[in-house]
């Protein structure tokens, strides 16, 4: 007699998430949620090429799925962010964090001009100023 055991699925080798919209502290903790998700992916990549802002809390965010996802033994990249958001991650020192200091060929990123321009502070508005 032969006893077949179902086969688990494939364990998918990389996740696609999109991160679309505005996130601050209102919805921060959606972030988390959906890079977590229910998925055993090793990688799980969140496209931020319609997420058109972020704050702090946010960035807090991807900061805890990532730790979350590395204790698991996973790892979380992200993809396609605006120039503003790219600034926001090279000015915070967390470009390498998330994979953004590597181009698809395996090459590093060069840091952009237009990036440099942006974070300088002559450039900077300041929610609330003049």
């Amino acid at each position: 007699m032969t006893v077949q055991h179902p086969c688990p699925p494939p364990m998918a080798s990389v996740r696609h998430i999109s991160l679309p919209g505005e996130y601050d502290v209102s919805n921060s903790c959606r972030i988390i949620d959906a890079l977590l998700g229910d998925s055993d992916a090793a990688t799980v990549v969140g496209d931020l090429v319609e997420t058109t802002f972020m704050d702090s809390t946010s960035v807090r965010a991807l900061l805890e799925a990532r730790a979350r996802l590395a204790a698991e033994g996973r790892e979380l990249r992200l993809q396609n962010p605006s120039p503003a958001l790219r600034t926001l991650f090279e000015v915070l020192g967390l470009t390498s964090h998330f994979g953004l200091d590597v181009e698809p060929d395996g090459q590093r990123a060069p840091f952009p001009a237009s990036s440099a321009a942006a974070a300088s502070p002559s450039r900077m508005t300041i929610a609330g100023s003049p």
